[in-house]
């Protein structure tokens, strides 16, 4: 459902503005981002995020929960600081 969703922004976004000049790759971006929300709400992008990180700096099998957990409130708190800053963007 949220791909096809996606898909049809494509569409549309590249009907509208694609023609007037803006790069595709934007409009991608933007389209991706349709329904993101539903992960976050599921906890699923922020396990995989924590996880990627602490993979990344060597420590996920030795890591322990409490790190694990200041590593998700941080990474969500990054997330939450910048909806907040893009919601109180306007748009004209």
């Amino acid at each position: 459902m949220i791909n096809s969703l996606r898909y049809n922004l494509v569409e549309e976004y590249m009907g509208k503005y694609f023609k007037d000049g803006m790069d595709a790759k934007c409009i991608g971006r933007v389209c991706n981002r349709e329904g993101c929300e539903v992960a976050w709400d599921n906890q699923v992008t922020i396990r995989y995020l924590t996880a990627r990180l602490a993979d990344r700096v060597g420590c996920n099998e030795r890591i322990n929960t409490d790190a694990l957990v200041f590593i998700a409130a941080a990474i969500s708190g990054f997330y939450q600081g910048a909806k907040e800053a893009i919601q109180s963007v306007s748009f004209v």
